[in-house]
């Protein structure tokens, strides 16, 4: 038998006594003690294979080198069931090498798993230790490869950007492909 425990309360209950309505786990009231909203908890469904689109807007996450900030928030957007993309404004893809004045850069066009095995083919132990193979391994679970945001001809509803800078790149972009009002 199943149980589920209540992280606050430690009240433990059977999973027949659980009921799951659309994404969110509740947990039946104790005729006894009275439930604050807190011990609600998320749960995904198990057989819905894509996320249903919680809102018709699109939206696009941009950083420099479509790596790390924006693929986070891709990742997390996504799984929340936003219709989203990411991408990079910068002209190549730059990763910490193993000095400051030694980046591992790629094209664009390289996907992410090839990324992936070259810094492990240079130094597993040191690109694990900083993470790099983490981040690559997750973004290749993502999409295919790095995008650039000006290449892309896409509308979106709402832009995000990681920088100011990035910022910046991408109303030049915008301005120059597109008749936009800025408000």
């Amino acid at each position: 038998m199943s149980l589920v425990m209540s992280p606050v309360t430690g009240n433990k209950r059977t999973l027949a006594d659980v009921t799951v309505q659309n994404t969110i786990l509740t947990i039946p009231e104790s005729p006894d003690k009275q439930r604050s909203p807190k011990r609600v908890c998320r749960l995904s469904p198990s057989n819905v294979s894509t996320p249903k689109l919680v809102s018709p807007l699109k939206i696009a996450v941009v950083c420099s080198s479509n790596q790390n900030r924006s693929m986070e928030a891709h990742n997390l957007l996504k799984k929340r069931g936003y219709d989203i993309a990411s991408f990079g404004t910068g002209s190549c893809v730059k990763l910490p090498g193993p000095s400051v004045d030694k980046p591992n850069i790629y094209s664009f066009d390289t996907p992410y798993e090839d990324q992936f095995k070259d810094l492990k083919r240079k130094d597993q132990s040191f690109y694990t230790q900083n993470g790099l193979l983490n981040m690559l391994d997750r973004n290749k679970r993502i999409k295919h490869k790095p995008e650039r945001f000006q290449q892309n001809k896409d509308e979106f509803d709402i832009i995000i950007t990681c920088q100011e800078r990035v910022f910046d790149q991408v109303l030049e972009g915008k301005i120059a492909d597109r008749n936009l009002v800025f408000l």
